[in-house]
């Protein structure tokens, strides 16, 4: 029986962590481990640090091993494996970050008082606290939190206020709503900019903070 040993994963350009891992036999170095990211299990090469297949089970992973095998054949895996960059030592690398717990499922009630904890630290209307619910999911996994795509300007343009005054992604405001609301929107929009929102009202921005690469 295969024992765990610690080998590096690439995580994304340049970042690489050590995780637990049990080796595989087979005519490759290869080793599975559960996934950094927490979906699933990985098969990764500990030379470079890549992954070779995963999938949603560690049966469903070697699944995918055996089929990368048979399109590509061992030999010019292999190939790729030898020709990538090696991975820092082990020991050199920090432990892979615990995955993002999954969120509690949110029930309607919930989300009403998280728009109320909204508008009363901004200092909401009703018609701006109607507007936060209609920027926000109100069912699924991500219920709550704000919807993955704003909500049209040209359509509504008091939920297009909201949703950029309260996302904690920078790189997801639009620019085109801070530099053109006006009216109510642009009243919305000032109290809710005065405020910084957690990291949660984002799904992306939550797990980038879970995973300590915010």
């Amino acid at each position: 029986m295969n024992t765990e040993t610690e080998i590096p994963v690439a995580y994304s350009r340049g970042q690489f962590f050590r995780v637990r891992a049990t080796p595989l036999d087979g005519p490759l170095d290869l080793a599975i481990h559960p996934s950094v990211t927490g979906k699933g299990w990985t098969i990764t090469s500990p030379y470079c640090g890549k992954v070779i297949a995963k999938g949603p089970t560690a049966k469903a992973a070697h699944n995918a091993l055996r089929e990368v095998l048979e399109r590509f054949g061992v030999e010019r895996v292999q190939f790729g494996i030898d020709n990538s960059p090696q991975a820092p030592p082990v020991e050199e690398l920090q432990p892979a970050p615990a995955p993002p717990a999954k969120p509690p499922r949110i029930d309607r009630d919930s989300i009403g008082q998280i728009v109320k904890a909204i508008a009363d630290r901004a200092g909401l209307n009703d018609s701006e606290t109607d507007a936060v619910w209609r920027a926000l999911t109100s069912k699924g996994r991500n219920a709550g939190r704000l919807l993955s795509k704003p909500p049209s300007r040209q359509v509504d343009e008091l939920a297009n206020a909201a949703w950029n005054g309260l996302q904690p992604n920078p790189w997801k405001v639009q620019p085109t709503t801070l530099l053109f609301a006006d009216g109510a929107g642009q009243d919305l929009l000032n109290k809710l900019v005065k405020h910084a929102w957690p990291a949660y009202l984002d799904r992306d921005a939550a797990t980038l903070k879970a995973l300590n690469v915010w």
